[in-house]
């Protein structure tokens, strides 16, 4: 999903949050907080989501694999 016209994280700025909110029609400090919200949720909860999804014949290297890339881009979320 574009952010802001963004396509990647790589992309995003801080500022792009602000532009987000007006064309969503919200205030920025809501959006900003709530994607420092979710972010916070998606880094805390990324390990036991994986380990739910856990089935017999699933790799666990892909597993962890998934939850690690979840962990990485929340954080940069988190950080813009």
């Amino acid at each position: 999903m574009k952010i802001a016209g963004r396509g990647t994280l790589q992309e995003l700025r801080t500022d792009d949050w602000s532009r987000f909110a007006k064309s969503a029609g919200v205030s920025a400090p809501f959006v900003r907080r709530r994607v420092r919200e979710l972010a916070g949720l998606a880094l805390e909860r990324s390990g036991s989501a994986a380990e739910e999804l856990a089935v017999p014949g699933m790799d666990p290297d892909s597993l962890a694999g998934f939850a690690e890339r979840v962990r990485k881009r929340a954080g940069q979320l988190a950080k813009t």
